[in-house]
């Protein structure tokens, strides 16, 4: 933004004590979350003093202590804050667009159909442990192409959604998309609800939910970059369910207490309606505001990974498995083996500071199927936080099959449905701790 566009935007903005910003213009502005810039919201009660503050490029002592924008972290990047963000928040693109203050009907409309670029997120990948050991995840970043058009790059990144990745996996899947949904409305059983809600609460605050006539898709990776679950949930899922092609973005643990007040063969009824989620059941009519899906980190691309080892095994096995290692330390290393003259096992194994545990399972027990290892006389195993793998297998019914897929130091991937027909297809990746030795 010009300073003659600050200077009309400053000149339109009225003075008042009502917030003029909206969160998403803060975090927009600032590049923080969602959470310090709510706080900022409700922390300044003199907004013509704080755009004061801002348009000197100092005194940022109006924040000190909201969360991490301190005045001190506000100082560092005083220097590139000369200018408002838009008056409500609610039409950047069009402020952004306009040179004088004034933006023609032409203009509105060529500025309603560029895409919103988010916020990158500086922090996601930081090592906050220090350890020599670290949870590593690979992630391509495509460098942006600055001549493209809009509304081309925009219908691309939805093609790109259903591409078959060469062996007709990804054709299978749902679509995901880069537009905001548009209607919505739905019915479903509270206890399916709870259950493909529970999937993604251990993981991650908040999500890009995608809507198609083909049902519901969810993909998301945690803060640290660790873990990353993406799963479809089909229409037949619902008792009805009537939707338009878009996606929105939502806090899962806001929505999963929402829910949590129904009873599990209770129906909930779901609508859009003004940018919220109205729901409602059992007499109770509760409006969930929504997060702009541009705010919410974008989700990496599933890699495609051919692992050596595989093997199908009862939720409730992999549960002991975590309880026994949590015992003794906080990292459990998971073991394909296929000795030459030994018995062929997975296991799962713990080493602490004094004592350790070791968990075997062999293809002649029931507790196993489907069991594929390595060549005659090969061995490998990788090594993973066992606070990761408690949360992904936490809420997962007990007699749930899940088929397990492992290498020699890389990721593992865990597969599983939450219904009879095979339909509900949920993929989770869990990145390895990379072992110095």
């Amino acid at each position: 933004m010009s300073s003659n566009t600050a200077a009309a935007t400053a000149d339109e903005s009225p003075t008042t004590t009502t917030a003029p910003w909206t969160a998403d213009a803060v975090m927009d502005i600032f590049g923080i979350q969602r959470k310090p810039a709510e706080a900022i919201i409700n922390h300044i009660d003199d907004w013509s003093e704080f755009e004061s503050a801002i348009e000197s490029d100092s005194d940022w002592t109006l924040l000190d202590g909201v969360g991490p924008a301190t005045a001190d972290s506000l100082d560092e990047t005083a220097g590139e804050l000369n200018a408002f963000p838009p008056a409500r928040g609610d039409d950047q693109d069009e402020a952004q667009e306009a040179e004088d203050g004034e933006v023609s009907d032409d203009d509105e409309d060529e500025a309603s159909d560029e895409p919103d670029v988010a916020p990158e997120d500086s922090d996601m990948n930081d090592d906050s442990d220090g350890d020599e050991e670290d949870d590593e995840m690979g992630e391509a970043e495509a460098e942006p192409d600055t001549d493209a058009d809009p509304d081309e790059a925009a219908e691309d990144a939805d093609d790109d959604a259903t591409t078959d990745d060469g062996d007709g996996a990804e054709s299978d899947r749902l679509p995901t998309f880069e537009k905001k949904l548009s209607s919505f409305a739905a019915v479903v059983e509270a206890g399916t609800l709870k259950d493909i809600v529970g999937q993604y609460t251990p993981i991650a605050d908040e999500a890009r939910i995608h809507l198609s006539e083909g049902g519901v898709r969810i993909l998301l990776v945690d803060p640290a970059n660790v873990v990353m679950r993406d799963g479809d949930y089909p229409a037949s899922l619902f008792e009805s369910y009537n939707t338009s092609e878009g996606r929105i973005g939502i806090d899962l643990n806001d929505l999963r207490d929402v829910i949590k007040m129904a009873g599990s063969d209770d129906l909930i009824h779901l609508e859009l309606e003004a940018g919220k989620l109205n729901i409602s059941m059992d007499g109770l009519e509760y409006t969930l505001a929504l997060i702009d899906p541009e705010s919410i980190r974008e989700e990496p691309e599933l890699p495609d990974l051919e692992l050596p080892a595989r093997f199908t095994i009862k939720q409730r096995e992999l549960k002991r498995a975590n309880k026994a290692a949590d015992m003794v330390s906080d990292h459990v290393a998971v073991e394909a083996r296929n000795p030459a003259d030994g018995e062929r096992a997975i296991i799962v194994k713990a080493d602490g500071d004094t004592d350790d545990v070791k968990l075997t399972w062999t293809e002649d027990k029931d507790d196993i199927e489907d069991v594929m290892l390595p060549a005659a006389g090969e061995a490998f195993d990788s090594l993973f936080s066992l606070d990761y793998m408690k949360d992904i297998v936490r809420n997962i019914s007990a007699d749930t099959d899940i088929e397990v897929e492992l290498g020699d130091e890389f990721p593992i991937w865990l597969r599983h449905n939450i219904d009879d027909d095979g339909e509900t297809v949920v993929n989770t990746m869990l990145a390895p701790r990379i072992q110095s030795n």
